[in-house]
Parts: structure tokens; C-alpha cells; sequence
């Protein structure tokens, strides 16, 4: 189900307290999701955020050498199995999804922005995983700079819609703070249809 309830207090709410790293929703399949969409239900004052990143940004920011060296690069994208550090290959099990994007992608406007996040892209195809960690965190340096993150501190009644490949997101631990949002996914091809 693409819509549904994220709550650390509800019994039905994905996601709990634990803290989510950069990502944009399920890039491990063939055509990640549009957009996304939180609306917060219930709240509390010291409800964790959301941060969010601009690909966009992030693209528009990179060194010109490093934007060279990544240009034409693609990346491994795989589906989540560890919950507290970045996926890697060798955590993948049979029939698991993964899919190959653009490192450097453009939208259908001839925009360009990075396309790789903290969670779930395993590696950058043609490199060691030594090589491919190290020009991964020399691009997330730039990707989740300081001054280059937005954190969204929810209201009740709050609406948040982002596009969900070119705008990333994360949060801290969800804590004690009540924090119940209802999420909505925007996408021409839902999860099920695309596995």
C-alpha cells in the first residue's frame, strides 16, 4: 500500500522511532515514486521534523571535477533490509528489487540533479565497494552540506508535497513527541506493479 499512517504512538503506524537516513522513496525500483506528500494528523511541540535536500541543488553545487568524474556514472539502488546504517549488497535476500539509475539525472524540463542517497544506493557500478564508499561520501558531502538542509517542523493541519526523485528526505529519532502523519505517494506505477 502506498498510503498509509507514519505514528511512533499509533499501533497501525509505520516506521516508529527510529531515524531515517537521507533517501528518496524506493529508488530501487524501475521508476521511483513522483512525489510525496505528509500531512500531519497529530503532533506534538517537540515532534521530530523532516528534513529535506534539493538534488537540484546539489547538482547545480558539485565542483566542476567531480561533477565530470560522476558524469555518465550509474548507481546500484537496492531495497531496504538494515535499518540503522546504509543497505549494501551483501544484505540483499533472493528475490529482493534493485535497479540501476543515473548518477546524474534529468528531469523532463532538461533539469539535471544527483540521484544517489545515504540509504539505499548499495554502488556506483565499475568501482570497488572501497572506491565507490569513498566517491559516495565525497558526494554527500556536498549533497547534505550545511545550509543546504530544510527541516520542516510539523503543525497539526501541516501539508508537505515534494518531488520524491529530486528532493530527498530524513529524520532524527521520533522520540516522545507525539508525531502522526498521514502519507500519500504520488506514482503512474504503484510498488506492486513495478516488482
Amino acid at each position: 500500500n502506498e498510503n498509509f499512517i507514519v505514528s511512533n504512538v499509533e499501533a497501525d503506524g509505520l516506521l516508529g522511532q527510529r531515524e531515517l537516513l537521507w533517501h528518496n522513496d524506493v529508488p530501487y525500483l524501475p521508476e521511483p515514486y513522483l512525489g510525496g506528500c505528509l500531512h500531519a494528523v497529530r503532533v506534538d511541540a517537540d515532534a521530530v521534523g523532516t528534513r529535506f535536500v534539493s538534488g537540484y541543488r546539489a547538482c547545480e553545487r558539485l565542483p566542476e571535477a567531480l561533477r565530470q568524474r560522476i558524469e555518465g556514472m550509474r548507481a546500484l539502488h537496492i531495497r531496504e533490509r538494515v535499518l540503522d546504517r546504509p543497505n549494501r549488497l551483501t544484505d540483499l535476500i533472493e528475490g529482493d528489487m534493485c535497479t540501476v539509475h543515473d548518477v546524474i539525472r534529468t528531469d523532463p524540463e532538461g533539469r539535471r540533479y544527483l540521484f544517489v542517497n545515504q540509504a539505499w544506493t548499495a554502488l556506483i557500478i565499475g568501482l570497488s565497494q572501497a572506491e565507490s564508499d569513498a566517491l559516495h561520501d565525497e558526494i554527500n558531502r556536498h549533497f547534505y552540506a550545511v545550509g543546504e538542509v530544510y527541516e520542516h517542523e510539523w503543525a497539526a493541519g501541516d501539508l508537505g508535497l515534494w518531488d520524491n526523485q529530486a528532493i530527498q528526505h530524513a529524520r532524527g529519532e521520533a522520540g516522545t513527541g507525539v508525531r502522526t502523519l498521514q502519507r500519500v505517494t504520488i506514482a503512474e506505477l504503484g510498488y506492486e506493479a513495478q516488482y
